[in-house]
């Protein structure tokens, strides 16, 4: 047997390499770009930023002039403007963690009783309604009776 690969038409190498035609490129995976002169070449291409070493990051303390709302003054300083804003008393927001609010259970004796002062109201004639809200206090007053076994 042979260790070439055999199609109809091509005679590839041995069997490590792929049975892709030459011709048509490769099966390889990853970035690639067209250089310059027209080859195809992986990885990324070259950048056209000009790169004078490597250096640590930087944050400097400029900024666009800032309305400081403390004191109604302009800042380009960070320092300047938080330290007036701590000067006034107030503090500087926004990376902050904020704690998500504990959820209340519903009081359902309070809601049922202000559904019951509703109802007895709209009884009494109290209360202006349409045809339709006087509709859903009815389906409101059977569901509480049905509830609370009240005939």
């Amino acid at each position: 047997m042979s260790d070439k690969i055999q199609t109809r038409i091509f005679n590839h190498g041995d069997k490590k390499e792929s049975k892709w035609p030459s011709q048509y490129g490769t099966l390889e995976r990853g970035i690639f770009y067209i250089s310059e002169s027209g080859e195809l070449t992986a990885g990324y291409p070259p950048s056209k930023v000009q790169r004078f070493g490597t250096a640590p990051a930087f944050i400097g303390d400029d900024m666009p002039s800032t309305l400081n709302h403390a004191d109604n003054k302009y800042y380009t300083s960070k320092s300047k403007f938080r330290a007036s804003t701590k000067a006034h008393g107030f503090i500087e927001v926004g990376n902050e963690k904020i704690k998500p609010a504990k959820r209340r259970e519903p009081d359902l004796k309070a809601i049922e009783a202000s559904v019951a002062k509703a109802y007895n109201e709209i009884e009494h004639g109290m209360a202006r309604l349409t045809e339709k809200d006087r509709a859903v206090c009815k389906i409101a007053d059977r569901q509480l009776k049905e509830k609370h076994d009240i005939e």
